[in-house]
């Protein structure tokens, strides 16, 4: 059977105390805060912020910074690290001189968001107000068209009068006739009978 290694704990000693723990400074009230290896920046961040005092400036996120080094962000899923000699660990105040140039952008970038909604707006009121009086002067306008209409000439109107009384004439006759037909088919009837 092979022997197996020797385990290097006996090698390297007690784990280092860097290794147990990170340290979080906390930038508006400058007290260091103490945290597992394994803890996600968003728990650390709500902790820190729990016990500051009234007045103080709850930090938004926690960054590694270092002299001459570009800072690392932690989002509120990652887990702290340690990043060796030199890095430490510090929440970023809400007052920072950088988060309050983002938010003069985003006010600038609202007020434009807000002008658009309203011209947006102005031009469906615009719309809206030619539509309905469109649909009320609709009725008048299609009226004078008609009345507008040319005008039937003295003769057309004569010629169709006369057709009129014509018409009139043939329908009298007509139901002239089946009265009588109508009479002597009863007439006829009762005499027979008779």
């Amino acid at each position: 059977m092979p022997e197996e290694p020797a385990s290097n704990s006996a090698t390297s000693g007690p784990p280092s105390a860097s290794a147990l723990f990170i340290e979080v400074k906390c930038k508006s009230s400058g007290n260091i805060r103490r945290f597992s290896a394994a803890t996600k920046a968003g728990f650390a961040l709500q902790i820190i912020n729990r016990k500051l005092d009234d007045g103080v400036v709850p930090g938004s996120y926690i960054e590694a910074v270092k002299e001459g080094e570009e800072s690392v962000s932690f989002g509120p899923t990652s887990v702290l690290a340690d990043y060796g000699d030199g890095w430490k660990l510090q929440t970023v105040d809400q007052d920072d001189p950088d988060i309050k140039v983002r938010k003069r952008t985003e006010r600038g970038n609202n007020v434009l968001y807000m002008g658009r909604i309203f011209l947006a707006l102005s031009i469906m009121a615009l719309f809206g107000s030619i539509l309905t009086w469109g649909l009320e002067n609709l009725p008048s306008m299609a009226h004078t068209k008609t009345t507008e209409a040319p005008k039937e000439s003295e003769q057309e109107k004569e010629n169709t009068g006369k057709m009129g009384e014509q018409v009139g004439r043939r329908a009298q006759t007509v139901s002239y006739r089946k009265e009588k037909e109508l009479r002597t088919s009863q007439t006829g009837c009762s005499l027979k009978e008779g």
